[in-house]
C-alpha cells in the first residue's frame, strides 16, 4: 500500500502534474492518450520552477528505475536495452559480481561473445573460487573463436582447483575442457575431477557425461563409449552433447554408418533443444544452446568432413 499524503495544490494543479508524470492525458471523450513531445515539454517548463521537489530523485529511486527497467526489457528479451540499464547499475558498484554476470549474460544473448568474456574474466577475479564463472568465461572464449584463450580458460583452474573435493566445483572445472578438441595437453587431472565428481551421485547424468566426453577427447574410445551408454540410461533418449560424441565416436571405430544414425539424433535434438531454449532464455542458461551448437558443428566436421 501506498501512503496517501493530502495536498494544498489546486485541482488543475494535480491534473497538470499526473499528466506529465504519466505521460498521458484524458482527452475530450474521456480516453486515454499519449503527450505530444510539445504538451510534454509545456507542463515540464511550467511546473518544474513552481514544484522543484517533484523533479528530485534520491539515489535509491534511480536504481529501483534502472532495476525495473532492466526487468521489463529482459522479460521483453530487448536485450541492448536491458544491457544498459544493467550497465549503470555496475557503474555505481563496479565491485559487484551479481551486477557484472548479468552483463556477461545479456552479451552473451546478444552473441557478443567477445565481449561476454571481458566480463566473464572480470567475474573470475571478483571471485577467483567461483568455479561456475570459470565455466563461463571458458564458453564465452571458445564461442568468440579465441581458441587459445579457451584453452586458458581450461588450464587455469585446473591448477587452481586441481585438489579439490567439492563434486560440483569438480564437475564445472571437468566440464570447460570437454567443450573442444585438445583444450588440455594432459587430460588426465580433468578425468580425474569427472571421477570425483561421479562418485559421489552415480545417477548424475551431467558428472557421467563429463565423464564420457573427457575420455574420448583422451583417445579412449572403449571406456568413453560404455560411459556414453549409461548417461543413456540415465536419460533416456539421449540429448545433444550425447549424440554428437557418440556419432564421432561412431565415426572413428570405423562405423560409418551408426555414426551417421547417431548425427541424425544430434540434430533432431539440438532442433528440440533449440526451441526451447528460445522459450526460456533465463530458465535455461545461454552456455546450454551454445555448447550444443559448437559440438554439433564438430561432429558434423568429423562425420561428413565438412
Amino acid at each position: 500500500m501506498w501512503p496517501l499524503v493530502s495536498s494544498s495544490r489546486p485541482l488543475d494543479e494535480l491534473t497538470r502534474i499526473a499528466n506529465m508524470l504519466s505521460g498521458r492525458r484524458i482527452d475530450s471523450r474521456g480516453s486515454m492518450r499519449d503527450l505530444l513531445p510539445g504538451e510534454f515539454r509545456q507542463l515540464w517548463e511550467e511546473l518544474r520552477p513552481k514544484y522543484p521537489a517533484l523533479f528530485t530523485t534520491t539515489e535509491d529511486e534511480v536504481t529501483a528505475w534502472h532495476v525495473r527497467e532492466a526487468e521489463e526489457c529482459e522479460s521483453a528479451m530487448h536485450w541492448a536495452c536491458a544491457e544498459l540499464h544493467r550497465r549503470v547499475l555496475l557503474k555505481s558498484n563496479p565491485g559487484d559480481q551479481r551486477r557484472l554476470l548479468k552483463c556477461a549474460e545479456l552479451c552473451a544473448l546478444q552473441g557478443r561473445y567477445t565481449a561476454a568474456a571481458v566480463d566473464y574474466e572480470s567475474a573470475v577475479k571478483l571471485a577467483p573460487l567461483d568455479s561456475s564463472v570459470v565455466l563461463q568465461l571458458a564458453t564465452a572464449r571458445l564461442a568468440a573463436g579465441d581458441l587459445e584463450g579457451y584453452k586458458q580458460a581450461c588450464a587455469d583452474p585446473l591448477e587452481r582447483f586441481g585438489d579439490t573435493q567439492n563434486a560440483r566445483t569438480a564437475g564445472d572445472v571437468a566440464w570447460a575442457a570437454c567443450l573442444a578438441p585438445d583444450a588440455l595437453g594432459d587430460y588426465e587431472p580433468a578425468i580425474a575431477l569427472a571421477g570425483l565428481a561421479v562418485s559421489s551421485d552415480l545417477k548424475s547424468y551431467p558428472y557421467r557425461n563429463t565423464q564420457a566426453v573427457l575420455l574420448y577427447r583422451a583417445g579412449k574410445l572403449e571406456e568413453s563409449s560404455l560411459q556414453f551408454e549409461e548417461c543413456l540410461r540415465i536419460r533416456p533418449g539421449g540429448t545433444t552433447l550425447d549424440w554428437s560424441f557418440l556419432a564421432m565416436l561412431r565415426h572413428r571405430s570405423g562405423q560409418a554408418e551408426e555414426a551417421r544414425t547417431c548425427l541424425e539424433k544430434s540434430r533432431s535434438s539440438y532442433e528440440s533443444e533449440l526451441a526451447a531454449w528460445k522459450a526460456q532464455p533465463f530458465q535455461i542458461p545461454w552456455r546450454h544452446s551454445i555448447q550444443a551448437r559448437l559440438l554439433l558443428q564438430e561432429a558434423e566436421a568429423v562425420v561428413e568432413g565438412r
